[in-house]
């Protein structure tokens, strides 16, 4: 697979707001996947970038792990009685037919959330090895877990085009990071009122465009 993976320093703090924002503003080529689902259906990522970006079903590959409870994959995984490995998502990302495309792949919470009992989703960000785009906000607090995650990346020796600060402007949260951090801010994006694809199109044009989306495309 050629593309992005779009992981966050926690849940909730924007990775599908700014996965929906790639897709709108998305050439034919480029696809969404959401490989390991939790609170699933009522809660499905695959759905809401759909509607926000205006795309339609052929931009995602709607396959992968679903489970039902609202929590990490190994707790949601173990209440059906069942044990996540990466074998099938890596078949997956290793099908002929996918070869030809670019990706958004989104993951489920932040980098160390458990899959099993030995593996971390940092372990699917290897198996799948794509260039890495940390999602932070910019809520108190952000620093640590941002430059936690940056020099855990960092440490594993991963690809890692960016950070995507998603909130209100934050000087402190900016320069901290900034100062600190082995990876750059590649963008930062604001708290939208109107999350339509429109919208989230003219965010997603910016994304594209940045240098270090460019570069990991060419």
């Amino acid at each position: 697979m050629n593309g992005f993976f779009i992981s966050g320093t926690d849940t909730d703090v924007g990775k599908t707001l700014i996965s929906a924002a790639f897709m709108a503003a998305a050439p034919a080529n480029v696809r969404y996947w959401k490989p390991i689902q939790t609170g699933f259906p009522e809660h499905c990522d695959t759905t809401t970038v759909l509607k926000l970006s205006g795309k339609n079903e052929s931009s995602v590959l709607n396959e992968g792990l679903r489970f039902k409870e609202p929590a990490s994959p190994h707790y949601a995984a173990k209440l059906e009685d069942a044990h996540i490995t990466l074998d099938g998502l890596s078949q997956i990302a290793k099908r002929t037919d996918l070869q030809n495309s670019n990706w958004v792949v989104e993951g489920a919470g932040g980098l160390l959330v458990p899959l099993n009992s030995k593996l971390l989703m940092t372990d699917l960000i290897r198996t799948l090895n794509l260039s890495v785009i940390l999602v932070s906000s910019t809520k108190l607090g952000t620093i640590n877990h941002t430059l936690l995650s940056a020099y855990h990346l960092s440490a594993m020796g991963v690809d890692m085009a960016g950070i995507i600060l998603s909130g209100e402007r934050d000087e402190s949260a900016v320069t901290g990071i900034t100062d600190h951090s082995p990876y750059p801010i590649i963008a930062e994006v604001p708290r939208m009122e109107n999350l339509d694809p429109t919208t989230l199109k003219s965010v997603g044009y910016s994304l594209w465009a940045h240098p270090a989306i460019q570069k990991r495309l060419s």
